[in-house]
């Protein structure tokens, strides 16, 4: 999780498209004169589905150890 919003790093390393983070590879689908926002959105969607996903099993755990950090 931690190269997870990566952007300036991996774009001066990496020459390999199959080497980018998901904020690179969602910035090579912007065009210089335009953008087919249709294409960067489903990207988006897609890209956020893995962290959703991990949230949706994780919750309770998540919502138990907030609850359990305000109480002494």
């Amino acid at each position: 999780m931690a190269s997870w919003n990566s952007f300036l790093w991996p774009l001066i390393i990496t020459s390999d498209t199959s080497m980018m983070t998901l904020p690179l590879g969602l910035s090579f689908l912007q065009g210089r004169w335009s953008t087919d926002w249709n294409v960067l959105m489903a990207g988006t969607v897609i890209g956020t589905l893995p962290v959703l996903a991990v949230y949706v099993f994780t919750q309770k755990y998540i919502i138990k150890g907030l609850s359990h950090t305000g109480s002494k």
